[in-house]
């Protein structure tokens, strides 16, 4: 029941017409040019034209069947721009828009049930109301009346309230269902601009009335197993939200429809789906493919110089050292058993490249020095460790005396390896 026009105290409520809340005056005009069509008329032109008789409007667009819509800020520009009689050298008309300067809206009050529809009207003139239209339910075969009123404003926004005798009533968006042709049974169209083919609303076959069809319902729009009028359809629910945006957003069919279709879902298409072809198994993971080059050549030496990187590599890490220079150090071994050794481990298997690539001259020549390079740091990193034998000393004051000389010796790798059981040289 809606609300009256009291206040909790039983003081009068101010009156919230729509005359003191919105402006009167149009906001969309239609430009047609009288002798062909606005599309050949240049954008430059109609801009200074507009400019010259009503000022800066808000909006100005070209229409498909050849109208210029013009949307205005205010009454003063509303009252200008019907007096536009000229763009450039084109004659032109301009009337008010008959559809987008009006707006709906719907009121609900159960103790206006029994007033007929033109008493209303006669109540709500003066609140810019052009049409009152009672909603009707339709049960057991009768149509009975409600307690729901469509008002058609001449306004482009519907008020917030309307005031009919002793009540003030709210005014809520007026949503219709969605259009459907009776015809094709499809949306979006009425039977007069309908190029379809007559079909049946209960089964979806064609050439046959559906008034007396007991076939096996099937929906002509999403396939299901009901009639086209089911209004449980997945379909008649997608419609209803396209008109539900379309009013509320002051937005045109074609534009709300987008944003449905948009945030709608798409099979397989799914944010589980999306991030499932992106992701790659560890187990499965491979080095990139080299990026083309204008020179095959090119591209061929880098593959083969990136094989023999890894697999100079993977023997340095893996393979054990040679057997040269473990018998060198077990001949030398004694007290200095501080000293590590490179021992192979039998449970390493090579590299997986080396059962694949032949081993060149070059490649073990690398592999090689990369080994004693590696066994030399780490007899460098022991003998500083361990302790000055006497045996030390006496290197170091022959090398001092051969220094003097002036000749240079550098100690081979059997010296550096002597340890302290070895027999000291006779003396003379």
């Amino acid at each position: 029941m809606g609300s009256r026009n009291l206040a909790p105290d039983g003081e009068m409520r101010p009156s919230t017409s729509p005359e003191k809340e919105y402006h009167i005056h149009e906001r969309f005009f239609i430009a047609k040019v009288k002798d062909g069509s606005i599309n050949t008329v240049s954008a430059i032109l109609i801009h200074k034209a507009i400019l010259a008789n009503v000022g800066e409007v808000k909006s100005v667009k070209k229409c498909k069947n050849g109208d210029l819509l013009i949307e205005v800020w205010s009454e003063q520009q509303a009252t200008a721009i019907l007096k536009m009689k000229h763009i450039g050298n084109y004659e032109v008309t301009v009337t008010a828009h008959s559809r987008l300067n009006q707006s709906k809206g719907v009121i609900s009050e159960s103790e206006l049930q029994n007033d007929t529809e033109d008493d209303i009207l006669e109540e709500l003139r003066a609140q810019n109301v052009t049409a009152v239209k009672r909603i009707f339910i339709k049960k057991e075969g009768r149509l009975l009346p409600t307690k729901h009123l469509i008002l058609t404003f001449n306004l482009p926004s519907i008020p917030k309230s309307v005031h009919i005798a002793y009540f003030n009533l709210s005014v809520r968006p007026y949503i219709p269902n969605p259009l459907r042709c009776y015809k094709c049974q499809k949306f979006g169209h009425t039977i007069q601009a309908c190029r379809g083919t007559q079909t049946c609303p209960r089964c979806s076959l064609a050439d046959h009335d559906g008034k007396t069809c007991d076939s096996t319902p099937r929906c002509v729009n999403c396939k299901g197993d009901h009639p086209a009028y089911f209004k449980s359809c997945p379909r008649w629910k997608e419609e209803k939200e396209i008109q539900t945006i379309k009013v509320k957003q002051n937005l045109s069919f074609a534009e709300a429809r987008k944003i449905v279709i948009d945030r709608t879902p798409k099979v397989g298409v799914s944010y589980a789906a999306a991030i499932k072809k992106i992701m790659v198994s560890t187990s499965t993971q491979y080095d990139p493919e080299p990026q083309l080059t204008e020179n095959p050549t090119i591209l061929v030496n880098s593959q083969k110089k990136s094989i023999s990187n890894r697999n100079n590599l993977d023997k340095t890490v893996k393979e054990p050292s040679p057997s040269k220079n473990k018998s060198a150090s077990n001949e030398h071994t004694g007290n200095l058993s501080r000293i590590p050794t490179s021992k192979p481990n039998q449970t390493e298997k090579p590299g997986r490249v080396s059962k694949f690539f032949k081993e060149t001259k070059a490649m073990k020549k690398a592999r090689l020095a990369a080994t004693k390079k590696n066994l030399d740091h780490k007899i460098k990193d022991s003998i500083k460790k361990r302790t000055i034998t006497k045996h030390d000393l006496l290197k170091q004051s022959n090398s001092k005396d051969n220094e003097s000389d002036g000749i240079s010796i550098h100690p081979s790798d059997d010296d550096v390896m002597s340890t302290d059981g070895e027999e000291n040289p006779t003396k003379t």
